[in-house]
């Protein structure tokens, strides 16, 4: 009995070490996603501006940026899509967002040129994702602030 109370602690204590090893290894889905769903978000506004020739002022761009990232997010799958297509990538500290973004695009485009099939589906639900961002932020731009 004495012997189970020595060793617990221990065990316990090589459990917990052992998870937070297991669970920092594991790619986090949501973050993968946040920063996807951003950088489409970006990608938009910049497409809208660029086809609209409008010039807002500073303080217009986060909020529309704002309403493309919660269309992407919502209607996106983009969760879907990085499971599906198995892109385990941990977001490693300190490695620039434009390279990391680049990477998982190119993970992405692998599984679509080898699955498509299976990636058809995700891909026209992201597809569909983008162009009602676009109609968003069109709207937030017409009705809205201007």
């Amino acid at each position: 009995m004495k012997s189970f109370f020595r060793l617990f602690p221990v065990t316990l204590t090589v459990l917990c070490v052992l998870h937070s090893i297991q669970s920092q290894a594991r790619p986090k889905l949501d973050e993968l996603e946040a920063l996807m769903c951003k950088n489409y978000a970006t990608s938009v506004l910049f497409s809208y501006f660029k086809l609209s020739k409008i010039r807002p002022s500073q303080s217009l761009i986060k909020p529309a940026r704002k309403v493309a990232f919660n269309v992407i997010k919502k209607q996106g799958g983009i969760k879907d899509f990085l499971t599906a297509s198995q892109c385990h990538l941990k977001v490693e500290e300190g490695a620039s967002t434009f390279a990391y973004l680049k990477r998982i695009d190119n993970c992405l485009n692998t599984y679509v040129g080898k699955n498509p099939k299976e990636s058809k589906p995700h891909k026209i639900k992201f597809e569909k994702a983008i162009s009602e961002a676009l109609r968003e932020v069109n709207k937030f731009f017409t009705k809205g602030p201007l």
